[in-house]
Parts: C-alpha cells; sequence; structure tokens
C-alpha cells in the first residue's frame, strides 16, 4: 500500500555521483576488512560464503545471517509464570519489555518486498513489523522465530534469522488498563529471507484477525517516501545497509568498478538516517513529527 509522501528520507542511489572524501575512505576501510575475511575463509572452510551444510532451500544470503550477541551465566531455568491482567500492567509501569521483531522479506533489487501487517491494537495501531515479545532464556532469535510461528504459522530455523539492529520504543498507550500509562520496548529486529514457496499465500488471512486488519508486501522504497513510523523506517534503511554490505563483500576482488559501486551503495545507506532519536504523534492516521535527538 501506497502513503503520501512524508519527507525524503532515502539517497537517491540510482544517481551516479562520484565518490567522495569520506566514501573513499570508508571504501578503504572496507576493502581491507574483507580482504581480511577472504583471507581467514581461505584458511578456515567452515567460514566460506555459502555453508554447504545449509539447506538447499534457503534464501543464498540467509545461511550468513549475522546474529544477535547472547550471554548466559550459570544454569538459568525459565520459570513458567502467568501474569492477571493488573500484575502485568504493573509491569509494563516498571519494566522495559524485551521484544523481537522481524522484517519478512521476499526477492532482491528492484523486486525486494518486505510484510508488514496493519495492526489495530495498541501500542501500534497502523503498519508494522511481525513480532512481539520475548521470553526470559530465550536468544533474540528464539524469539522472532515464536513470534513468526504464532503470527504465521511458519516453521523457521533461527539460523536463518538475519540481525538487523536493536531500538528503543516508547509508547504513550497501550492495550492493558490503565491504557494512557503506556509502555516502553527494548526490540531486536530481525530480516527473514524467505523461499518464493514460504512467501507465497502469506496474505491478510494468515494474521489473526482479533489483532490485524490488513497486511501486505511493500517496495522498501515506498516504506521510506511513505507516511510510515520512522522506527520502521529506520529499520528498512538499515536492512538496505546491511544488504549493501553484503553486496560489498561479494565482489571483493571483482572488478574496481563494481567494487566502488557497493561501496557508495552502502555508505549513502549508513548516511542517509543521521537522527538517533525522535518524537511523533499519530494523530488521524498519520505521523506528526514533534521533535528530534533525544526529545521527550
Amino acid at each position: 500500500p501506497r502513503r503520501r509522501p512524508l519527507r525524503a528520507a532515502h539517497v537517491g542511489l540510482r544517481e551516479a555521483r562520484p565518490l567522495s572524501v569520506l566514501a573513499r575512505v570508508a571504501f578503504r576501510q572496507f576493502r581491507e576488512a574483507v580482504r581480511s575475511a577472504s583471507s581467514l575463509c581461505k584458511q578456515n572452510p567452515s567460514h566460506s560464503q555459502l555453508d554447504k551444510s545449509a539447506s538447499s532451500t534457503a534464501p543464498k544470503h540467509a545461511v550468513e545471517a549475522k546474529m544477535s550477541y547472547h550471554f548466559v551465566t550459570g544454569d538459568f531455568t525459565p520459570q513458567k509464570v502467568f501474569l492477571p491482567d493488573k500484575e502485568y500492567g504493573l509491569a509494563l509501569d516498571a519494566l522495559v519489555k524485551g521484544c523481537a521483531d522481524v522484517l519478512l522479506t521476499r526477492g532482491e533489487g528492484a523486486s525486494l518486498r518486505i510484510l508488514l501487517g496493519k495492526r489495530k491494537v495498541e501500542p501500534q495501531p497502523d503498519w508494522w513489523f511481525v513480532g512481539g515479545r520475548t521470553r526470559p532464556g530465550d536468544t533474540p532469535a528464539e524469539g522472532a522465530a515464536r513470534n513468526v510461528k504464532r503470527e504465521l504459522g511458519l516453521a523457521i530455523e533461527t539460523r536463518r534469522f538475519v540481525h538487523v539492529n536493536t531500538y528503543s520504543f516508547v509508547w504513550n498507550y497501550r492495550q492493558q488498563a490503565p491504557t494512557t500509562n503506556g509502555t516502553a520496548d527494548a526490540s531486536t529486529v530481525f530480516e527473514l529471507p524467505l523461499t518464493q514457496a514460504e512467501a507465497d499465500g502469506l496474505g491478510p488471512s494468515k494474521f489473526d484477525e482479533k489483532e490485524y486488519a490488513d497486511a501486505a508486501w511493500v517496495g522498501p522504497l515506498d516504506i521510506l517516501e511513505g507516511d510510515y513510523h520512522p522506527a520502521l523506517q529506520q529499520a528498512v534503511r538499515d536492512l538496505l545497509a546491511q544488504r549493501a554490505y553484503r553486496d560489498l563483500r561479494n565482489v571483493s576482488g571483482g572488478p574496481p568498478a563494481a567494487v566502488a559501486r557497493c561501496a557508495r551503495r552502502f555508505v549513502a545507506w549508513k548516511e542517509a538516517a543521521p537522527l538517533r532519536a525522535c518524537k511523533v504523534r499519530f494523530v488521524d492516521g498519520s505521523y506528526q513529527f514533534v521533535g528530534t535527538d533525544g526529545a521527550r
């Protein structure tokens, strides 16, 4: 679904631009990093670009999954506890929830599409990731896999979830009483590249009608140019930067023009979002920016 333009939030990558000084420096740094990585791969075949033990049905870059870090100290045993609404509301007042959210993708390049669900419940009654909270003891990828299974019925191995970034969300409203107390989340966002067979049939009918009003496959530039939540837009920029880095790594040792083109694309996406924090209001189905870096 196309939304009306909010602001130019992306860098026009189709324009032929000379390499800036910053891009040249970045390119030299990435070239050395890629060469080092290539050398390590030659020394240790288990770190090669395509793990031969990976399933042939998984998209190629899914087996190169960049995982989030997870550390366990001692013998942790998760406790299965159900909180009644009142106690859960108090927990939301006192704690930040850990969430694992997912950008499910299909296609490459101009055909890249991202599956979004249009929620109709708080705290985000609009287009959003697939996902939700995690459980104590989960790795972030395990939480993401559980949420995808719950939301869409897809059983996906955790190694296929590619870590995009981690974000902080603070919401004015929540579903639990008192609704105006709001809630806060720390969300680890992943990309889950799907095969064509997995992507086929994923649409509104796969989503819980109690929580979602709609769902659609949306192009990344449509998200960046449309009236979508800035956190969702930031995750898409980070996703595109990550894919650009993957392309840069894959052309290491190739024609200089191809390497330079990939380096420009990577630097452009990394520089595309100068804001580290912002504040918006969701009014009448539209986002209104009311503050930037560090705004409360």
